[in-house]
């Protein structure tokens, strides 16, 4: 699959690495996402910035499903093998309800961003 649906930046300065998900993140787009994650991994770039941040960006996500969760804690697992801090943005409060039920909170900032709020 070659459409791009997970936007990944990284930013050497602040040594963050960004990855902003799409309105679902489920079994159905999950394997696209994994390649682009693949893909990335083995850029140039991936290779030379070490980042110290990982910030997932969640405000255009409604839903989550159990394959898209196990995703993410692959994420946080990478991240705390790094020793990077972890950052979630979301809007949604449906999300958050599902990352607090699963306990993400323990792993992670959870950060439930209002409408017309700075991000980070």
């Amino acid at each position: 699959m070659n459409e791009k649906i997970l936007e990944i930046v990284s930013d050497e300065k602040d040594a963050r690495l960004k990855l902003t998900f799409p309105s679902s993140v489920v079994s159905t787009n999950i394997d696209a996402i994994r390649e682009q994650l693949a893909a990335y991994s083995e850029s140039v770039d991936a290779k030379i910035n070490k980042w110290k941040r990982l910030e997932l960006d969640f405000m255009a996500t409604d839903f989550v499903d159990s394959i898209g969760l196990n995703l993410i804690f692959e994420l946080v697992k990478i991240a705390e093998e790094k020793k990077a801090e972890i950052v979630a943005l979301l809007k949604s409060r449906a999300v958050r309800l599902i990352f607090y039920t699963v306990r993400l909170d323990k792993k992670m900032d959870i950060r439930l961003i209002e409408a017309g709020s700075p991000t980070a």
